[in-house]
């Protein structure tokens, strides 16, 4: 009888989100991918059978929650995870010290005493989790066990002296004499800190540390790990470790260019999704009366289908974008992505929203149903001021992206994030999104200035016209401005489940799920139509 086994490790949100550059983000996604395929390596090697993720050569992106039929040595692999991370943590440490050679002979540093530091994260930054279900238990069972099982931590937090990371805030500066530092006898620290990191920014590739920044070893180590000298050095080191065939199919940017957010006070669109309710919709695929064999064929080629979806992203997305606007995918794990939308002009003609949405948006519900699954997706698009700090950005964007999900499903959330950190939110279902936008005309109906319907909401708002008891007035200065939005009142307004064998797919309505109460309802459209008047005064004025 089958025998299941799931595994995942973590931090993985945390670990992305202390991120100030988009080299930051690339770095860490790499990171997460080897480790996810030192583990994926490991079993089958072992003898298990790698049922999520399927094993095929892609270059980014593979899920950390991996589940495989077999049982496995937790010890082995818990020893082959953390070599696998060592190894990375090493070639950085290894790489710096040996730059930093030729500076000590003019220096006061005659030793590079911060081993002991960099062997505590070696050690204390990553969590393993791993359940071997019992015979007879499905792949389901399974996998609420082993999310039962990360609400329970066992992991040891490295403590610190002196000044933060000045990108997360938390866990120590990286710099040689780290471990001796003392307020009492270690006046000179903060010279020597600086020091240090202007020899980085000095002698390090494309200037990838600036001078003013304070970054921690799990910080340098994500920075480092993207550059061609770094990962040449990893391959000469460390060339028998397990997975080093599949690491060399890892995509590095040899040209890579950081987005010019602050220098050039550029606004930018982030964006992070994923499929809806896929737990349902996987739990649909093992359901039956199927051999155990046949449905673990079926979720193989399910992950097989999202996992090559996820690997041409990128090169679809150029195409739809072509030379108008820049656009990064720097993670597409199956069914979830993450990316970035930009321009870095020479002629300094900076990127707008609207040509993200017209450009972009309108066209992406079709690339996601390239991946033929009756799935669909929800997503949160940020558009984002230049001086926000990317890591308080990218909590904005995974909140986005939940508000996507709240807000009902199949959707696009969007968010207009401001300097200050004031923000307006509105979600749209992909279906009505170019619909909806096109057909906006002013009263006259002969141009499109958002600025009048902005204008009347806020002098509806100011008078305290929107009652919560009746959303008439709404809906008139909706019917006003949208006079050929097509819509079915019965049907359009709210979400409706379509049936596909066993898994009920739902498709967007314009206000989400339906509330229960009238009251509720009211207040829901009277919300949708006033958010709709502001952001689209933000995103086509």
């Amino acid at each position: 009888m089958t025998r299941y086994t799931a595994i995942t490790f973590a931090p993985v949100q945390g670990f992305i989100e202390k991120s100030r550059k988009l080299r930051d983000l690339y770095g860490s996604s790499f990171i997460l991918s080897f480790l996810a395929k030192t583990i994926c390596n490991y079993a089958t090697q072992q003898g298990a059978e790698v049922i999520l993720p399927a094993l095929i050569d892609v270059t980014r992106g593979v899920p950390n929650n991996i589940y495989l039929t077999g049982s496995i040595d937790e010890k082995s692999l818990k020893d082959t995870f953390d070599r696998a991370w060592k190894a990375l943590v090493n070639t950085c440490r290894q790489y710096i010290e040996q730059e930093y050679q030729g500076y000590l002979q003019n220096s006061h540093y005659r030793a590079l005493p911060w081993k002991r530091e960099w062997d505590l994260w070696e050690k204390h930054t990553w969590e393993l989790f791993i359940v071997c279900g019992e015979e007879g238990e499905t792949l389901d069972d399974v996998r609420g066990k082993i999310a039962d099982r990360k609400q329970a931590r066992d992991w040891i937090g490295i403590n610190w002296r002196g000044e933060s990371s000045t990108l997360s805030g938390a866990d120590a500066i990286a710099y040689p004499n780290m471990t001796e530092y003392n307020p009492k006898t270690s006046p000179n620290a903060d010279a020597e800190i600086k020091e240090f990191y202007e020899f980085l920014s000095q002698n390090l590739p494309d200037s990838s540390v600036e001078p003013r920044e304070r970054l921690s070893i799990p910080e340098l180590v994500k920075r480092l790990i993207t550059y061609v000298p770094v990962r040449q050095q990893f391959y000469d080191n460390f060339s028998g470790l397990e997975n080093h065939e599949h690491l060399a199919q890892i995509e590095y940017l040899r040209t890579f260019t950081e987005i010019d957010r602050w220098e050039g006070s550029r606004w930018t669109g982030w964006f992070q999704g994923d499929g809806d309710r896929l737990g349902k919709y996987i739990s649909s695929l093992v359901s039956g009366e199927q051999e155990a064999t046949a449905r673990d064929t079926r979720l193989q080629k399910f992950s097989r289908d999202m996992l090559q979806w996820g690997e041409a992203l990128q090169s679809r997305t150029n195409r739809i974008l072509g030379d108008r606007l820049n656009g990064r995918i720097v993670y597409a794990g199956g069914d979830d992505f993450f990316g970035v939308l930009y321009r870095n002009s020479e002629d300094g003609s900076a990127l707008t929203p609207r040509e993200c949405i017209e450009g972009f948006w309108y066209q992406f519900n079709a690339l996601w149903n390239q991946c033929n699954r009756p799935i669909s997706v929800s997503t949160g698009f940020v558009w984002a001021a230049p001086n926000v700090p990317q890591r308080d950005l990218l909590q904005h964007l995974r909140t986005t992206e939940k508000l996507a999900k709240t807000e009902g499903r199949d959707r696009l959330a969007i968010r207009i994030l401001f300097n200050s950190g004031n923000y307006l939110d509105w979600s749209c279902p992909w279906r009505f999104l170019e619909p909806l936008f096109t057909s906006y005309h002013d009263r006259d109906g002969n141009n499109k200035n958002w600025t009048h319907l902005y204008t009347d909401i806020a002098t509806l708002e100011s008078r305290h016209a929107f009652s919560n008891d009746d959303s008439s007035i709404a809906q008139g200065i909706f019917d006003i401005y949208f006079p050929h939005f097509e819509r079915n009142d019965a049907e359009d307004w709210w979400n409706q489940t379509l049936s596909d064998d066993t898994y009920q797919r739902l498709e967007g309505g314009l206000l989400g799920n339906k509330p229960n109460r009238e009251r509720e309802q009211h207040q829901r459209r009277d919300r949708w139509i006033i958010n709709l008047a502001k952001v689209g005064f933000h995103l086509f004025s």
